[in-house]
């Protein structure tokens, strides 16, 4: 088994690597508006485990999805569920925003992103008050 952990993992990293070159119009545009986050490390087609995310911020541990008119079928929903189940095991928070979001509504897409990466993560504990 670790054998084949260590293929897919392999794999997604040849897939992110060759992704980064033919980004669509929407994620290029998702990526303009990812590098004006403040105090933000943002990484475009990551791969984390066997599934490549459109661009991830791991100090925030959030990832980024931006869709296009395919995540709309039942087969590709269904894998979409299993790598954002695959993240969420992670640690990771997962936005998905469709190109039509990206293209139409940069502004509010911004907004959410900044909100997110500003706000405390829900699943890491705060430190303790006091040094306790």
């Amino acid at each position: 088994m670790p054998e084949k952990r260590q293929k897919d993992i392999a794999s997604a990293n040849k897939r992110a690597k060759r992704l980064r070159l033919s980004m669509t119009h929407a994620e290029k545009k998702m990526w303009k508006l990812l590098k004006q986050v403040p105090d933000s490390h943002f990484r475009k087609q990551v791969a984390i485990g066997p599934y490549v995310f459109d661009f991830a911020n791991h100090g925030a541990k959030l990832i980024i999805e931006v869709d296009s008119g395919i995540h709309r079928l039942p087969e590709v929903q269904a894998r979409d569920a299993d790598k954002e189940a695959f993240a969420k095991s992670q640690g990771y928070r997962v936005f998905r925003f469709t190109n039509e979001d990206v293209i139409g509504g940069p502004d509010s897409v911004f907004a959410k992103i900044v909100e997110a990466v500003t706000a405390p993560h829900p699943f890491i504990p705060s430190p303790p008050v006091g040094g306790e």
